[in-house]
């Protein structure tokens, strides 16, 4: 009978031990690429010395849940491969509470591209690696008057001035957006590669997405910015280029100060914000980041589309604890088990094939054309948003 028993336990013992290192091997382990099997630690104590806070935990993942997971990924891979790449409509490949959520911080998602593996987002980053003589050109226009508001899955900011839709459906609803013109690229607030990007929002992640060596911050900051169309032929071209800024604990910060001064709109509300520009400042950021590590990946909600080049900040800025808290608490909660423990999407390096291509990258100012103007279009988009 004893024999019989140690049996059972040892298979049992492996495949917990398998599951807990899937797409870690040769890397350790790293947070996020794992789901801890229901006879394991719970899933919810797995980084809560990153985020400073200790939960409360109720129950670990359901026992269900990752034969539900490997269900629906195979499902989206199959229809990658067979180059229909969505599972559903665009319509409904977007953020909605209860159905597509962070209840399991988008392990469960499966439509758009999320279940592809080519170049997901967000990953688990190097201290260090190959340094490219390829640069970015940086010169972001003043902001200006701004559109702050609570989608319910982050606090957004878009200029009143030009927008566009560089989260698909995701975040929608939240402020007027308007695509940027066909040759328009002296308004580029970033060049590279030969494209020109402009500005399109500014979003939070409470907990950071991105980690380093599996070590998570407490807050990650997108300055997502959108492809300008150089020609008529290239008008359709969807692309972005966004810039990943991670928080820790430290001194105050005088660019998120002149966010939270305004105060966090309730959910589904948004407020018009006129930032100080010295302190609100992007350009100061890249220049107080100084190094960014490049890598080919995708939006981290859904669609998940992978069309987009990241510059994540090589070292975290600072921020006050009590500037952290206000994002912690927007998208935590103690209930961390029933809810979700932050909109963060655990790091996708198992399905990312293009890291290969990462990189040390420095940006470079830019030299502005001709001061920011939309002429009938500013006022258009201000009678939008009165």
């Amino acid at each position: 009978m004893k024999l019989i028993v140690l049996l059972v336990i040892l298979p049992s013992a492996l495949v917990d031990g398998i599951s807990l290192n899937r797409g870690t091997r040769g890397r350790g382990r790293t947070d996020g690429n794992y789901t801890p099997s229901p006879l394991s630690s719970p899933l919810c104590a797995r980084d809560d010395q990153a985020i400073h806070r200790t939960p409360t935990c109720k129950a670990a993942l359901p026992s269900g849940f990752e034969q539900l997971k490997r269900s629906v990924l195979s499902q989206a891979s199959s229809l990658c491969q067979s180059g229909d790449a969505s599972s559903c409509s665009d319509e409904e490949c977007k953020l909605t509470p209860g159905i597509i959520d962070y209840h399991h911080q988008g392990e469960d998602w499966s439509c758009g591209q999320c279940g592809c593996r080519n170049r997901q987002s967000p990953i688990d980053l190097p201290v260090t690696a190959p340094v490219s003589a390829t640069t970015f050109k940086y010169g972001f226009l003043p902001a200006g008057s701004m559109c702050m508001a609570n989608t319910g899955f982050t606090i957004e900011l878009r200029r009143q001035t030009i927008t566009s839709d560089a989260i698909p459906n995701s975040f929608e609803g939240a402020c007027p957006s308007a695509a940027p013109s066909v040759s328009d690229t002296d308004q580029a607030d970033i060049e590279y590669d030969g494209g020109s990007y402009v500005l399109d929002n500014i979003h939070f992640h409470a907990p950071a997405e991105h980690t380093f060596q599996g070590q998570r911050h407490s807050l990650e900051m997108h300055v997502v910015t959108k492809f300008i169309p150089a020609t008529e032929a290239d008008a359709n071209k969807t692309h972005f280029l966004v810039l990943g800024f991670t928080f820790v604990e430290g001194q105050s910060s005088a660019f998120l100060e002149e966010i939270l001064s305004r105060g966090v709109p309730a959910v589904s509300n948004r407020v018009t914000l006129i930032p100080s520009q010295p302190r609100f400042d992007v350009n100061e950021l890249i220049r107080e980041a100084a190094e960014f590590i490049y890598y080919p990946g995708s939006l981290t909600v859904p669609p998940c589309s992978e069309n987009v080049e990241w510059f994540v900040n090589r070292r975290p800025l600072e921020a006050s604890p009590a500037q952290l808290a206000v994002f912690l608490a927007e998208f935590t909660s103690n209930e961390c088990c029933e809810n979700s423990k932050g909109n963060y999407r655990v790091t996708q390096n198992h399905k990312n094939q293009q890291l290969h291509h990462m990189a040390i990258v420095k940006g470079v100012p830019l030299a502005k054309k001709r001061p920011f103007s939309l002429g009938k279009k500013k006022s258009s988009m201000r009678a939008a948003v009165a």
